[in-house]
């Protein structure tokens, strides 16, 4: 993870091992907000019918959360401040046709 573009702040700590396997499916819970004095929601997956589930290796098209999830232990809550660079892609991909 590139510490320069990401920077990780623990919340809540996890047990166990973050020794994640490709293949391994997850289940988690995302917010999206700005960085700004009063931050502005984006996304909240606590508002969608499920959390997200992700498989991990499977080239996921935000490449930036696996990485973030691969650093999480089993029950952690973090925040990730995240260089907006990092989602040029997120953005193109989200863009209506």
């Amino acid at each position: 993870m590139d510490e320069k573009l990401i920077n990780k702040t623990l919340l809540y700590p996890g047990k166990g091992t973050a020794d994640y396997a490709n293949g391994t499916k997850v289940t988690f819970h995302v917010k999206t907000e700005t960085v700004e004095e009063s931050p502005k929601v984006i996304d909240d997956s606590k508002k969608w019918k499920s959390p997200v589930e992700l498989l991990l290796g499977k080239k996921f098209k935000l490449e930036i959360w696996e990485a973030c999830i691969r650093t999480m232990l089993p029950g952690e809550i973090a925040s990730f401040s995240i260089d907006k660079s990092r989602y040029i892609m997120f953005r193109l991909i989200q863009r209506p046709s």
